[in-house]
């Protein structure tokens, strides 16, 4: 079965295709709205993913939403975080991010720095190495990563 994901903040939609079986439906906070998942599908889950943040934003916080064997989708709520100065994101898996509220960047090997605000996602290829340059010290930033093979 095919899953579309569809991203909507103020009518504007980002759409992303991948296989797998669940349908799951995001609404939060600055008219964003996600939907995964295939017309055909009865399994419904429902939450706000920009709200009920981490209390404790000492450390990065990292949550798995939904895994199947081809797609992982992750929350990651950052803030004033930024990758080791020393390491460098190589992944396996091709990345697709948005940042949903806050502000942060990411930076790659070769230098360039891509700044996003909510709404503003970028395509991270297999084996780009990245890393997260800086996050807003002054409120969460909270980003929706999709990582697919």
């Amino acid at each position: 079965m095919k899953v579309i994901f569809i991203l909507t903040r103020n009518r504007r939609k980002y759409k992303f295709a991948v296989l797998g079986t669940k349908k799951t439906i995001y609404r939060g906070a600055d008219g964003f709205s996600l939907c995964i998942g295939s017309m055909d599908s009865q399994a419904y889950m429902t939450g706000n993913i920009v709200s009920r943040l981490p209390a404790d934003l000492s450390s990065e916080v990292f949550e798995e939403l939904l895994r199947t064997p081809h797609v992982r989708i992750e929350r990651i709520v950052s803030n004033g975080h930024s990758s080791p100065q020393s390491g460098w994101y190589d992944q396996e898996e091709s990345e697709w991010v948005v940042v949903l509220s806050g502000t942060g960047a990411i930076l790659f090997e070769n230098g360039e720095e891509v700044v996003l605000k909510p709404g503003d996602s970028v395509h991270i290829p297999a084996h780009t190495r990245h890393r997260v340059a800086w996050t807003d010290r002054s409120q969460p930033t909270v980003w929706l990563a999709v990582f697919y093979r």
